[in-house]
């Protein structure tokens, strides 16, 4: 037996959800106050029978792994962890070999915790440490407490006493990256310094960054863990652990630059706040976020390096279909120096956030002088390179007219010059590999969700399948389902094994909503849900044609714009 079936057999999905929330019994199932919402009518639904659940509130479901994902805000190895300490399962007795690395990283995190310990309690014996803390940045005792902030002495050699004597070896202690070879022997990494844990989304320290107390000038402010087998910068959030619940609650998330801009923003009361590791914002920390939330707000410190991170993070949400807003600091150089003016204006600053379109349209109106030729050549070399990032046709669209109008130029002018720099090759050295989507994450539902299950669950109903010949599906477990039942009208969940939580799932919706109907009632649904399904696919491959029409009028493509133009005509007299 594998780990994750040996996990899935040793716990129950209704004792892990109760773990986070309180479940009423409601017949054969389980009914609670969906915790992705804010609703006051209990519909969020676990079924012991078939150890799923499904919040019909948030239209997300699945088994327990997803249920972690979703609360915990970590991916399917995060969840694995998480769900294998609850179960008292060592996942490297799973592990593919002979389980050293497992068995190392186990050891790595307990010495990193023995550190963040000792570094903490260091602070409560150093006064000129709390001093820096308590009155030059404003911090209460709770938030040291919260960030578990800590200070590592000046003598370069105490953490390393202090983790050998709790038998942690010299190579143990390098590999986690808290000491480093000086001269003949080992050293601490950090020394006289204001130690502040990295923790992952479940709390577990993972490294340290480590600020003077003083600034000093052939010193750097500051130093942080290197990368180790269980830090990793470009995949890190710092305070994720802390801010998840707020982020959920909000649906938000707060983006910023630094470790200090999150803990004064927790201490001021904004406590959905997380920073990447300075300015190099990645894609799969926007993807631990999204998990949360699909809304980010960017408050990045007001200068170049922060408007470049900016411009990169476009297209990277916009792949991700994340709704990026940007948040404006006024006279303040980052969010630390604003709350420290006043907490109200960085709650002011974050409710008046503007899309980040919108944003750089007018930030970069401003920036450049749009009458002379040089400023309007500099103006769409900026807008077109994000522009041609976006995912979605139609808003790009949207911004290609409202470059031109800006310009004063056509907008086929605009179009141009975007499909060019679609066109154009990108640097070997930035070109990356797509990340898959990760199998296990939780599913949305919609009513096609919704209309597969009763196929499933009420197989008189499968008449309707004729009704969706020409519907193309977006999603491949739609797809399966579909193909399955078109080759065998008698298929049985036991038919799609590959795709077994999501059948259980829609089934499970179904059930929900139909329990209890007579046959000609469900076959009466089935087919005005089929036909609703087919009517809306035709609108939308319409609108997708009626777009490409107008592009292909942008760009003077006579041919292409016939030919689209015969299509259009025909899908009108269908519908």
């Amino acid at each position: 037996m594998d780990a994750k079936e040996d996990i899935k057999r040793r716990l129950s999905v209704e004792d892990v959800v109760s773990g986070y929330i309180e479940l009423k019994r409601a017949g054969r199932n389980f009914k609670a106050l969906s915790p992705f919402t804010n609703e006051k009518t209990p519909s969020f639904m676990v079924s012991p029978d078939k150890q799923i659940w499904h919040d019909f509130s948030a239209n997300r479901g699945g088994d327990i792994f997803t249920f972690v994902m979703e609360m915990e805000g970590v991916d399917f190895r995060g969840a694995m962890e998480i769900l294998a300490r609850k179960a008292g399962i060592e996942l490297s007795n799973y592990q593919r070999g002979d389980g050293k690395t497992a068995t190392l990283k186990k050891r790595l995190y307990e010495a990193l915790e023995q550190a963040s310990r000792y570094y903490h309690i260091s602070l409560s014996r150093n006064p000129s440490a709390l001093d820096y803390l308590k009155k030059e940045r404003g911090l209460s005792v709770d938030t040291i407490r919260a960030f578990r902030l800590g200070f590592a002495p000046s003598d370069g050699g105490a953490l390393f006493r202090y983790l050998a004597g709790k038998k942690f070896t010299s190579q143990e202690m390098k590999q986690a990256g808290v000491v480093v070879q000086r001269g003949g022997g080992m050293g601490d990494m950090f020394r006289g310094r204001i130690m502040i844990p990295l923790q992952d989304g479940t709390g577990r320290v993972i490294g340290f960054t480590a600020r003077l107390l003083k600034d000093e000038p052939n010193s750097p402010k500051y130093i942080n863990t290197p990368q180790t087998l269980v830090y990793d910068k470009s995949r890190h959030v710092f305070g994720l652990h802390l801010a998840k619940e707020q982020i959920r609650k909000d649906d938000f998330s707060v983006l910023v630059e630094g470790n200090m801009d999150v803990i004064a923003s927790y201490q001021g009361g904004v406590t959905n706040t997380v920073a990447t590791a300075g300015t190099a914002m990645t894609r799969d920390q926007l993807v631990q976020l999204s998990r949360l939330s699909r809304n980010v707000k960017l408050a990045f410190d007001q200068d170049r390096a922060g408007l470049d991170a900016t411009f990169r993070s476009i297209p990277i949400a916009s792949g991700l279909d994340i709704n990026l807003s940007i948040v404006e600091l006024g006279e303040a150089k980052d969010p630390d120096e604003l709350i420290k003016q006043d907490p109200t204006k960085w709650a002011h600053a974050l409710s008046s956030s503007v899309y980040v379109m919108d944003w750089l349209v007018e930030h970069m109106s401003q920036r450049l002088d749009l009458k002379s030729a040089p400023g309007k050549r500099a103006y769409a070399d900026v807008l077109v390179e994000v522009i041609k990032g976006l995912k979605d046709s139609v808003e790009a669209e949207h911004y290609i007219r409202l470059v031109a109008k800006k310009l004063g130029v056509g907008a086929e002018n605009i179009a141009r010059k975007v499909a060019e720099a679609k066109a154009k090759p990108e640097p070997a050295r930035l070109r990356k590999t797509a990340v898959p989507t990760d199998s296990e994450s939780a599913t949305t539902f919609n009513y096609i969700d919704t209309f597969l299950g009763l196929l499933l669950a009420y197989p008189d109903t499968r008449d309707a399948l004729s009704k969706l010949v020409l519907v193309e599906f977006d999603r491949p477990e739609q797809k399966k389902v579909v193909k399955t039942l078109l080759g065998n009208r008698k298929a049985t969940p036991a038919d799609l094994p590959d795709i077994e939580n999501y059948v259980k799932i829609i089934m499970f919706r179904a059930e929900e909503f139909y329990g209890g109907s007579s046959s000609s009632a469900l076959l009466a649904d089935a087919m005005e849900t089929a036909r609703r399904i087919a009517s809306e696919t035709k609108k939308k491959q319409t609108a997708e044609l009626a777009v490409r029409l107008r592009q292909a009028a942008d760009v003077a493509d006579v041919n292409e714009h016939e030919e689209l133009l015969k299509q259009v005509h025909q899908r009108l007299k269908e519908e």
